[in-house]
């Protein structure tokens, strides 16, 4: 097997934390982030009492109808996403079967039946004017792309612990501001539940890209990221998921294609130097490296200029 993509970029040290943990973060007086105490919550095991698999109590469902939400003066929108089944992925060999897409590439199999519980999505990537709102610096490095400082623009130089950083220290703030239901929490979207948006969720129509089968209508190929909602938004009224900048999900990657341990709210917590981004390869040459199924690599600990994040919310157990 090849030296997967991007093995020469490294800059941060970090880990992955267990998708049904919670992490350690605060924010200083100087702006930089140590640790903190932050209730431990679970994004996973939320399936109540009394309920069939992925089905949410109808309370709890109605708390993540399409909703926009305002921290600090910066207003930013969260999809709901009902929770539905899809067979995740692509593959190249057989037209025959589900799935079947000749730019495909082995990374995108096997094709699989995945189940999600209902949760919310950013319309759009996290913005640096989000961002500002808690006054933290992704690291150093921004000033080397000036030109795509601007707050309706993604926040930018993002690697997965900075990502979780920010997602702690907003939800401890929002909810001790009350802006944010305490039975609901922000986190970094799993690949299942970032791929289920980006086809449009039970409103999907099978666009090749989200939202389209032509990507310039939906999104940005590069070399550089535009302004969010430069173009359509998807089936859910969600943009630039593909195209733009990239964003990183919670899932490490694995040199085996998928790891597909379970249906329900699956996620790949088997450790690597390497975890998944999606939306496609900023700058890329093809259209195609830009499709809705497409998944790409990065290490860890590396963070840069076009990689980014969007946020999902979900009920805390």
């Amino acid at each position: 097997m090849s030296k997967p993509f991007f093995a020469t970029l490294g800059i941060l040290a970090i880990g992955i934390a267990s998708y049904a943990t919670t992490y350690m973060r605060l924010e200083t007086n100087d702006g930089r982030i140590s640790k903190v105490d932050v209730d431990n919550v679970s994004q996973i095991d939320f399936v109540e009492e009394n309920l069939a698999p992925g089905e949410l109590s109808p309370e709890i469902e109605a708390k993540l109808e399409t909703k926009t939400y305002t921290f600090r003066g910066v207003s930013f929108k969260m999809i709901y996403v009902k929770g539905g089944s899809l067979n995740m992925g692509a593959q190249p060999s057989d037209n025959t079967l589900d799935g079947y897409d000749s730019k495909a590439t082995w990374a995108e199999s096997p094709v699989h039946k995945v189940t999600l519980t209902s949760y919310a999505i950013g319309e759009t990537e996290v913005t640096q004017a989000l961002w500002n709102t808690l006054n933290i610096s992704p690291n150093e490095r921004l000033d080397l792309r000036s030109d795509l400082i601007a707050d309706n623009k993604p926040i930018f130089f993002i690697n997965q612990e900075i990502a979780k950083d920010f997602i702690d220290l907003l939800n401890v703030k929002m909810h001790n501001d009350k802006t944010l239901d305490p039975d609901l929490q922000f986190a970094l979207p799993t690949e299942a539940q970032w791929e289920y948006a980006a086809r449009g969720g039970v409103n999907s129509k099978g666009y090749y890209y989200s939202g389209s089968n032509v990507l310039s209508e939906v999104g940005e190929k590069g070399p550089d990221f535009s302004p969010v909602k430069s173009f359509m938004p998807n089936e859910l009224g969600i943009y630039d998921m593909t195209g733009n900048a990239c964003e990183l999900t919670l899932d490490y990657w694995s040199s085996e294609g998928y790891i597909t341990t379970t249906e329900l709210n699956p996620i790949n917590e088997v450790e690597d130097e390497f975890v998944v981004f999606r939306g496609g390869m900023l700058g890329a040459a093809l259209e195609t490296d830009f499709r809705l199924t497409s998944r790409l690599n990065i290490p860890k600990t590396s963070s840069p200029y076009f990689m980014s994040f969007r946020m999902v919310l979900v009920p805390i157990k």
